[in-house]
């Protein structure tokens, strides 16, 4: 990669416009705006570009607070570790948006992020709520919840996709495999 810096905003535009208008080169060149450090990779016919360090910074930040505003996703992430994975993801592959930097992390989530016990006590919770009309045999029921409960949770840290479909998919296979009462 040939990097090129320029100290005014003007050569920095200049210096875009004129690469972009080319496409004799091989590798991708990267443009160093000396004055704010912010960084851009420009391919030939401008396909590739590199975000600068504040906007990988923002990104990762994002995919923090998109973790904890979603009931869904927080319940089975630990939004914090999945932060420090979006960190070092984006930091070893600089993603072009926070849309697929959140992506790059979450399909799968790393193992070490997994909330297996809040993953098990709201498959419970979910499993002793749908069966409330049915307390004949509260023992049964628990039984019945309790695997439930550890089915979606185990199957869950195998396939570790954050997705609505995936986790009912898991809790329609837990209610055919657990014995129901």
């Amino acid at each position: 990669m040939l990097p090129l810096a320029f100290g005014h905003p003007a050569p920095h535009a200049q210096a875009l416009q004129a690469a972009r208008g080319q496409c004799g080169w091989d590798n991708p060149i990267r443009i160093v705006n000396i004055q704010t450090g912010e960084t851009e990779t420009i391919s030939c016919g401008d396909k590739a570009r590199t975000a600068s360090p504040a906007q990988i910074d923002q990104m990762v930040s994002n995919v923090r607070r998109s973790c904890e505003m979603n009931n869904f996703m927080h319940t089975y992430v630990d939004c914090a570790c999945l932060e420090q994975q979006a960190n070092a993801q984006a930091r070893k592959t600089h993603p072009q948006t926070a849309h697929k930097l959140i992506q790059t992390v979450t399909m799968p989530v790393a193992a070490q992020c997994v909330k297996r016990d809040s993953a098990y006590k709201v498959n419970h919770y979910y499993c002793n709520t749908a069966m409330s009309g049915q307390q004949r045999n509260p023992a049964a029921v628990e039984e019945f919840c309790d695997c439930l409960g550890n089915y979606v949770a185990d199957g869950f840290m195998q396939d570790r996709r954050v997705t609505v479909r995936i986790i009912d998919q898991l809790r329609s296979a837990a209610f055919k495999q657990c014995k129901r009462p």
